[in-house]
C-alpha cells in the first residue's frame, strides 16, 4: 500500500502479522519503488509467515484445528461438569449429606456416563453447591432489585434427622 503522507510502500499483512520478526522496509515504509524490491518482499520468509498467519485469522472458527479441537473437549468437558452440578443440587435439594454424592457418582458411571474421578468427592460436592448457591443468590437479587415491592416469609420445621430447619422465601 502507498501512503501519500510518508512517501512511502508498506505490506498491510508484515504490518499487522509480523509484530514478532525483526521490522523489514516495508514494515517501516520502503521509500525504493523498484518491482524487484516488491517481488522479493513477497518472498521473504517473514511475509509469508505473515500472509499465513493472515489466512488463519479469517478462517471461520470450526476450520481452525485447534480451536476445533478445543470446542470439542469443552462440550464433552461440559457435558461431565453438567452432571456433576446436577447430583450436587440433587443432594442440597433433598437435604442429603455431601458424602453421598461420591456413591451418587459412581451409580452414574455404573450407568455407562463418563465422568472424570478428580470431581468425585465431597469436597468437590460442597464446592459445586457453593457456585450453584451463587448463582441463585444473584438471581434473586436481581429479582428483588428489579421489584417495588417485595415480602418474606420464614417458616421451621424439622428435617429427616430431626433437627429443627428454618427456611426463609
Amino acid at each position: 500500500e502507498y501512503r501519500e503522507s510518508d512517501d512511502a510502500m508498506f505490506c498491510n499483512f508484515c504490518e499487522q502479522f509480523a509484530a514478532k520478526t525483526k521490522p523489514n522496509a516495508f514494515r517501516v515504509g520502503c521509500r525504493s519503488f523498484r518491482l524487484s524490491n516488491v517481488v522479493d518482499h513477497e518472498k521473504s520468509p517473514a511475509h509469508v509467515a505473515a500472509v499465513e498467519a493472515f489466512e488463519v485469522s479469517n478462517r471461520p472458527l470450526p476450520e481452525k484445528p485447534m480451536e476445533k479441537c478445543l470446542q470439542k473437549l469443552e462440550k464433552e468437558h461440559f457435558q461431565q461438569m453438567s452432571i456433576l452440578f446436577r447430583s450436587a443440587f440433587y443432594l442440597a435439594k433433598q437435604g442429603r449429606p455431601f458424602t453421598d454424592f461420591k456413591d451418587l457418582v459412581a451409580l452414574q458411571v455404573a450407568n455407562g456416563l463418563d465422568i472424570p474421578p478428580s470431581y468425585c468427592n465431597d469436597k468437590q460436592a460442597r464446592v459445586f453447591t457453593g457456585f450453584i448457591y451463587d448463582i441463585f443468590k444473584k438471581a434473586k437479587i436481581t429479582n428483588i432489585r428489579k421489584s417495588d415491592y417485595f415480602s418474606i416469609l420464614s417458616d421451621g420445621s424439622t428435617d429427616t434427622s430431626t433437627q429443627e430447619e428454618k427456611s426463609c422465601m
